[in-house]
Order: structure tokens, then C-alpha cells, then sequence
């Protein structure tokens, strides 16, 4: 996932996300949702980055709860509408369920990339268990899959200009009997 071209993309919040009807599009989110909620509230920053936002779901509830964010942006390499690395760096980052779906080849590099585009904090969430879905190569979606122990340590080693200053590891339930374990970090720039 960490294949994206490098260019200038940023929407701005009266850009691309504005006006978008916010009824049901966010099942999906909801349960993670509040966290990141939780984070922007206390981190209020002037611009957000989204590392891996798919289609843009969770960039456009930001912009609805948060009307002080002044610049949002999207980074997805497979989403044409977000495949280029935006420009410049952004007061915060958020990062959920994405980097265990990074070649392994390319995670030390794709996360010194990411530590390089906030200046103030990022909030993580890593999936620790195999994805449903498989890739059209056979592979399982989630090319890395280790548990949080791991995850923490790799992270600490390449987020080195950052402290992690909270962290859990849990097992996500979305549906009953249906036990996900995942780690979830925030960092702070130092």
C-alpha cells in the first residue's frame, strides 16, 4: 500500500468533503470512530491526515464534528481519488486498520513516510489477526500479521521522533464470537 506517487493533493474543508450527506454512511466506522473522535477532540488540530482513508468515509465525519479543522487530506494508493501522497505535513495523522495491509518489504520505509507527514500526534489502530478477504495473488489482505507486542516494538523503532503516550492492546469485537485483536497507539512528535 505504500506505492503511491508523491504529488501535492490536499482538500481543503470547503473542498471536496463539503456538503456530503452524513445519514448512514458510517456503520462501519462507528465502533472506531469514537476513538478517533476522542483523539481530534483533544489534540484540536488546524489540519488532519488520513493515512489509508479508503473512500473518504471517516475525512468526512471528521469535517462534520469538527468545523475547526481547516485542512483535511486523504492518502490511499488504492483509491484513485486518493492515491497520491499529499503534500507537506499536517498537525495530525490517523491511521486505522492500514499498515498490516503494507508489503513487509516496504514498512520500515511506509512508516518513516507516515512519521514525516504530522507534526503533532498520530492515532493508530493495527489489526493483529488475518482479514477476510485474500488479494487476487492468493495472499491474505493483512500481509503482516503479528501481534501487538510486535507491532508496538516496530513502531517505536521507526516512529523515532516520536513517544508513545498511550496505548491498548485489544481484541475488537464487530460481531459476537468474533474476537479481533488490535493495537492502538497514539504518538506525539517530541
Amino acid at each position: 500500500m505504500a506505492n503511491g506517487a508523491c504529488g501535492q493533493t490536499a482538500h481543503s474543508r470547503h473542498g471536496r468533503y463539503h456538503g456530503v450527506n452524513m445519514t448512514g454512511m458510517y456503520k462501519e466506522l462507528l465502533p472506531k470512530y469514537n476513538l478517533v473522535h476522542d483523539f481530534v477532540a483533544k489534540y484540536q488540530p488546524w489540519s488532519l491526515v488520513d493515512w489509508g482513508c479508503a473512500n473518504g468515509n471517516l475525512l468526512n465525519r471528521v469535517e462534520h464534528d469538527f468545523s475547526s479543522i481547516q485542512e483535511l487530506a486523504g492518502y490511499d494508493p488504492g483509491n484513485p481519488d486518493y492515491n497520491v501522497v499529499p503534500a507537506g505535513t499536517y498537525d495530525c495523522l490517523v491511521s486505522c486498520d492500514v499498515i498490516e495491509h503494507f508489503e513487509p518489504d516496504q514498512l520500515d520505509e511506509s512508516l518513516k513516510l507516515m512519521q514525516s507527514k504530522f507534526s503533532r500526534a498520530a492515532f493508530l489502530i493495527i489489526a493483529c489477526y488475518p482479514a477476510k478477504k485474500q488479494l487476487p495473488d492468493g495472499r491474505n489482505a493483512h500481509l503482516i500479521i503479528e501481534n501487538a507486542d510486535w507491532w508496538m516494538a516496530r513502531t517505536k523503532q521507526q516512529f523515532d521522533q516520536c513517544t508513545v503516550v498511550w496505548s491498548e492492546s485489544v481484541s475488537f469485537t464487530a460481531k459476537p464470537k468474533k474476537n479481533r485483536p488490535e493495537l492502538r497507539l497514539i504518538l506525539e512528535k517530541f
